[in-house]
């Protein structure tokens, strides 16, 4: 964790760009993971480990998670990413 003094806006700034650059990558990397568990579910239903009933169910409910976790974090990322940009004008302005 960083800890900046009062008067470390540009450390502030530079934490927040890493922040952001951390978030979207979380956020792309849920809907990796995502993408995955739908295949090993509907693989499980290809080979017959698992019912197609079960299989579309599950995975519309992986679906679901996976959207709305990785637009979260990819928001929040997108969202510090803007707060740090504007700072960073601000500072830039005077």
């Amino acid at each position: 964790m960083a800890w900046f003094g009062p008067d470390d806006v540009e450390g502030r700034i530079a934490h927040a760009f890493k922040v952001e650059r951390f978030l979207v990558w979380l956020g792309y990397s849920v809907a990796v993971v995502g993408v995955l568990a739908i295949v090993w579910t509907v693989g499980g239903a290809l080979i017959g480990n698992t019912e197609w009933t079960r299989a579309v169910i599950t995975s519309f409910g992986i679906l679901a998670a996976t959207v709305l976790s990785g637009a979260a974090a990819y928001a929040s990322g997108t969202n510090v990413g803007l707060a740090a940009t504007r700072l960073k004008r601000d500072v830039e302005k005077g």
